[in-house]
């Protein structure tokens, strides 16, 4: 056995945050609104066909899907000491969370040059969702997962 939990569960989640995303619990309690709207949002975009495919990728996709909603979601605690009273909007900032980018770009000119970059069919049809899930390293974990295991999860082929 591998160790790595087969179900997922707001328990494991709240060690997930602890152990992968590295917050300690002096940013966001054990008992914060934010872990639990993450973690129930998360539980109920993941497709639950995932868990037939693998259970620990399931829970996997769910915890990293949560992590990226908390990111986007918590608020800090204005009571902490620097740095910790910024934390989330700090966070935020370093990954461009609150900056809008309506799609890839594939093509750019000018009077002189041209450039073009071909638009993978797996990207083509992302939604504003899956483009907001991009700009952290567990949203883009959980599209890999989700998108690993076929079209009918987040991105389309």
């Amino acid at each position: 056995m591998s160790g790595l939990e087969t179900v997922p569960t707001e328990d494991g989640y709240i060690n997930w945050i602890r152990q992968i995303m590295g917050v300690d619990s002096s940013i966001i309690a054990d008992t914060s609104p934010y872990i639990n709207w993450s973690y129930e949002i998360s539980y109920e975009i993941v497709n639950v066909l995932l868990d037939y495919a693998s259970p620990i990728l399931y829970t996997q996709a769910v915890y990293n899907l949560a992590g990226d909603y908390l990111v986007n979601l918590a608020q800090d605690d204005p009571t902490l000491s620097p740095p910790n009273n910024t934390y989330w909007k700090d966070l935020r900032q370093t990954f461009g969370s609150n900056s809008f980018i309506p799609g890839l770009i594939n093509a750019a000119n000018d009077e002189d040059t041209s450039a073009a970059s071909m638009i993978p069919l797996n990207l083509q049809n992302i939604t504003l969702a899956d483009l907001q899930n991009l700009k952290t390293p567990w949203g883009r974990t959980y599209l890999s997962i989700a998108q690993s295991v076929g079209s009918m999860w987040g991105l389309t082929l």
